[in-house]
């Protein structure tokens, strides 16, 4: 959770989740198009790059903590005599 919180990827994914959940499901397409628009600087048909690189983006924190979380169990299983060789 430490780890999580520190992250302004994971805040930001926060923050839009409370926002959502206040919203309580209703979606204006007002509101959608004006955070287009603050995303997209103005810009309004994006390239397969730069889609491609958006959603590579949205995916990078959670990607990123699973193998953080992946180190983790790694690194707090001990190596012992017996486990070796077992191989």
């Amino acid at each position: 959770k430490i780890r999580v919180a520190k992250d302004e990827k994971f805040a930001e994914i926060i923050r839009k989740n409370k926002d959502a959940a206040m919203k309580k499901g209703m979606i204006r397409l007002s509101d959608l198009r004006k955070e287009m628009a603050q995303e997209n600087g103005g810009k309004k048909n994006e390239t397969p790059a730069e889609v491609k690189q958006k959603v590579r983006d949205q995916f990078a924190p959670y990607l990123n903590e699973s193998i953080n979380v992946l180190l983790d169990l790694v690194m707090s299983v001990p190596v012992t005599a017996h486990s070796r060789n077992q191989n």
